[in-house]
């Protein structure tokens, strides 16, 4: 049976709590990363931003403003109206957005276990893989399973040429 270790990556970038969202979502598009791990001084995982967190924080600023702007078409015109949303979206931080319960494995986790919990929960993607210390030796995405699957599925087809 695979385990997790053998299929995760284990170059991590990572972000801070207080770092600012907009630099993080910066590092997610420029990798083409769906998540990363949230780690304190110490190394230690207490969170996860994903790309579904990003995405609800900016449904929850723009909807508002999108409100705003149907109630008050001249909203965008006026500078002094728009600058505190803007001045919001701006200084939010990672911490005020992220996952602080992420679903977590151990690298002996079996790869088979990760398909079931990917499948059982869709929201869920990246998964850190952590030590006891809670210390990230890893990341597993869907991609990770894929590329899995698909290597195992030619190395089976191989054999039977």
């Amino acid at each position: 049976m695979t385990s997790v270790k053998e299929i995760m990556v284990t170059k991590i970038v990572s972000v801070k709590p207080d770092d600012l969202l907009r630099n993080a979502v910066d590092v997610l598009l420029a990798n083409g990363f769906n998540g990363l791990p949230v780690l304190d001084e110490d190394g230690v995982l207490i969170g996860i931003l994903t790309e579904f967190d990003v995405i609800v924080a900016g449904t929850s600023i723009h909807s508002p403003a999108l409100k705003r702007i149907n109630e008050n078409p001249d909203f965008y015109k006026n500078k002094n109206l728009m600058k505190d949303d803007v001045s919001r979206i701006l200084g939010m931080k990672v911490k005020e957005v992220m996952n602080t319960e992420p679903f977590v494995v151990k690298e002996d986790a079996s790869v088979e276990e990760i398909m079931k919990n990917f499948s059982d929960h869709h929201r869920i993607n990246p998964i850190p893989v952590i030590d006891e210390n809670r210390h990230v030796l890893g990341i597993v995405s869907r991609y990770d399973v894929i590329k899995f699957t698909k290597k195992t599925i030619s190395e089976l087809a191989d054999k039977i040429k």
